[in-house]
C-alpha cells in the first residue's frame, strides 16, 4: 500500500518490463529465423550470374568461376540492377578483393543511378549470401554469416558454386594473391551454368596455353624458320583461298545450268503467234 500511495500504481498492476522484453527477443529471433530460412533456399528456376576470376601472376594464371543464384523473385530491382551489370562482362567491374576475412568484394567502375531500397525478407546471416551495396558500388559475397551487413547492403542472392574457392581467397588475403574479373554473364531458364561455364573456362585455358606456346616458337625460331613458317602460312591459306573461289565458282555453273523460266506471251505475241518467232530467227 505504500508504494500504492507514493506511485499510484498497484504493485501487482504494474506491466512487466521483463515479460516485454522476452516477447520482443522471441519475435525478433523468429523473424531472423525466417530470414535465414528464405536465404537458405534454392529454386532451380531464378536466374543464375556467373563471374569468371583469373587468379595470380601471367604466367602463373588460373581461372576459377563463381556462380551465384540471384534471388529474382524476392528482390527483383536489386536483380535487376545485378543483371544489368553482369551483361555489360568484365568492363563493369573494376577489382576483386578479401575483406574483412569474412567476405569477397567485387567493385563496379560506377555506381547505380539510384539508391537501393529494402526489399524481400532477406539476410547476409548465411554463409554464401551475397549482397549488393545500396549505394550500387560493389557486390560482396560472404563466407560467413555477416547479419551486420544487413545495414548497408541488399541480399540479392546466394553462391550456388565455387565457395571453396572463395574462402581459399579470403584465407591467402590480397597480399599473396593477384585476382581480376575476365568475364561474367547471365543464364536463365534453370540451365547448368557451372557446367557450361567449367567448359568455357577450360577450353579458354586451353587456347590460351596453346597460344603462348605458339608465341614462345616464334620467339625463338631462327630466320630460315621464320621464312618456312611464313611459307607454310601463305601455302595454307592459298589452298584455301583456291577452295572458296571453286566452291563460289561451282555455284555460279549450276545457276547458268538451270533451265530458265518460259517467258509469257505479251499480247503482241498472242496476235503474231510463232510467225513472229520463226521470222526473228530467220
Amino acid at each position: 500500500m505504500e508504494m500504492y500511495k507514493l506511485t499510484g500504481s498497484h504493485p501487482l498492476a504494474a506491466p512487466s518490463t521483463a515479460n516485454d522484453d522476452d516477447s520482443t527477443n522471441a519475435m525478433t529471433t523468429t523473424t531472423r529465423m525466417r530470414k535465414i530460412r528464405r536465404t537458405e533456399r534454392s529454386d532451380s528456376r531464378r536466374m543464375k550470374v556467373f563471374i569468371e576470376l583469373r587468379v595470380g601472376d601471367e604466367e602463373n594464371a588460373s581461372n576459377e568461376v563463381v556462380v551465384i543464384e540471384v534471388f529474382d523473385d524476392e528482390a527483383p530491382t536489386a536483380a535487376r540492377a545485378l543483371e544489368r551489370i553482369a551483361r555489360c562482362d568484365s568492363g563493369a567491374f573494376a577489382s576483386a578483393s578479401a575483406r574483412d576475412e569474412m567476405r569477397v568484394v567485387f567493385g563496379f567502375k560506377e555506381k547505380l543511378h539510384r539508391p537501393l531500397s529494402a526489399e524481400g525478407e532477406l539476410t547476409h546471416a548465411v554463409a554464401g549470401a551475397v549482397g549488393l551495396s545500396r549505394d550500387g558500388a560493389e557486390l560482396s559475397a560472404c563466407v560467413e554469416p555477416l547479419e551486420a551487413l544487413d545495414d548497408s547492403h541488399q541480399c540479392v542472392g546466394r553462391v550456388a558454386s565455387g565457395m571453396e574457392f572463395l574462402r581459399t581467397l579470403v584465407q591467402r588475403g590480397n597480399k599473396e594473391t593477384k585476382v581480376r574479373v575476365v568475364a561474367c554473364g547471365v543464364v536463365r531458364d534453370g540451365a547448368d551454368v557451372a557446367t557450361l561455364v567449367s567448359i568455357s573456362t577450360k577450353a579458354r585455358a586451353e587456347a590460351e596455353r596453346e597460344a603462348a606456346k605458339r608465341a614462345e616458337r616464334v620467339k625463338n625460331e631462327t630466320p630460315q624458320e621464320t621464312m618456312d613458317r611464313l611459307s607454310r602460312e601463305s601455302a595454307r591459306r592459298g589452298v584455301e583461298l583456291a577452295a572458296m573461289v571453286r566452291s563460289r565458282a561451282s555455284a555460279s555453273a549450276t545457276n547458268v545450268c538451270a533451265k530458265p523460266k518460259p517467258k509469257s506471251k505479251g499480247m503482241l505475241d498472242s496476235v503474231l503467234g510463232d510467225d513472229g518467232s520463226d521470222s526473228e530467227s530467220d
